[in-house]
């Protein structure tokens, strides 16, 4: 039986061609492989894997260039001993698993099933992009902004001030996809918009590679259906195309239609689509 090693950092690069069989929607597989995202990652052989898992918060892919049943079953073992009860200490409750091989999907999605109470593995997802040079920012966006708001960067002084109404729901943001606010602050960058004493939304950067970043994205329950949305999330790709990002991606549930009509008042276009599956504790 093939018993998963968790790979030494100074290793990554071994699992760099099995990452890459993505069509490159996953930003977060480049932080990892860079050092950036702390993930951990477990293969069938350390020298010359052919299968792998990787686990950063509550997001998990699985891969490999053929089916090995014997690795999954470890995985799944791996998965209801230490990784589900570590993720549930943490305060999650699902941990959502990303396909890389097609065949992960009908061969050995069967084995990890076990290990959820639920599981559900066909949850639609899709990837908006914006390309500089390729998208545009609407007309008149900074136009947008009502009277009375502010645009401003999420940054230390900011971050650090907490007589702001929903600074907590802000710092916890920024630590959904780095470890620490003093991560974020270090590989990240964001655009916050502030009403009196109360932040409003925010967008922020994630996984930070070369001249590529994601988004997330936010606004505070009583602020939105005002248009919030759309001043941050343009405001946020100004800075980003500022700062020499040449690409931003966004990913939303294709249910989620707030999201992607939101993507696309920006000025994303739909890039893919994938079908991952959701693991509940």
């Amino acid at each position: 039986m093939t018993t998963p090693v968790l790979l030494p950092p100074d290793q990554l690069s071994n699992v760099a061609p099995l990452f890459r069989q993505a069509p490159g929607q996953h930003l977060i597989l480049e932080s990892i492989l860079a050092g950036v995202t702390p993930a951990s990652v477990w293969v069938d052989d350390a020298a010359q894997p052919a299968a792998a898992m990787a686990v950063f918060q509550n997001k998990l892919f699985v891969t490999g260039s053929s089916p090995n049943t014997a690795f999954s079953r470890e995985l799944a073992d791996l998965l209801a001993c230490e990784i589900i009860p570590a993720a549930k200490q943490a305060g999650m409750e699902a941990l959502l698993i990303y396909p890389l091989a097609t065949n992960w999907v009908k061969e050995n999605f069967g084995f990890l099933q076990g290990a959820f109470p639920q599981f559900y593995a066909d949850a639609a997802r899709q990837y908006y992009a914006f390309d500089v040079g390729q998208n545009t920012l609407p007309r008149g966006w900074r136009e947008m902004l009502p009277a009375g708001y502010r645009l401003r960067p999420v940054d230390a002084a900011l971050l650090d001030d907490h007589h702001w109404q929903h600074i907590d729901y802000l710092r916890e943001e920024t630590q959904s996809e780095r470890t620490s606010v003093a991560d974020f602050l270090a590989h990240s960058f964001g655009v916050a918009l502030t009403h009196e004493n109360s932040l409003a939304a925010w967008c922020l950067s994630e996984y930070n590679c070369a001249d590529r970043c994601e988004v997330g994205i936010a606004t505070v329950e009583e602020y939105q259906r005002r248009g919030l949305g759309t001043v941050v999330g343009c405001s946020f790709v100004a800075e980003a195309i500022r700062r020499g990002y040449r690409q931003i991606g966004w990913h939303c549930w294709l249910r989620n239609r707030p999201s992607t009509a939101l993507a696309e008042k920006i000025g994303y276009s739909l890039r893919s689509a994938e079908e991952i599956a959701i693991g509940l504790f």
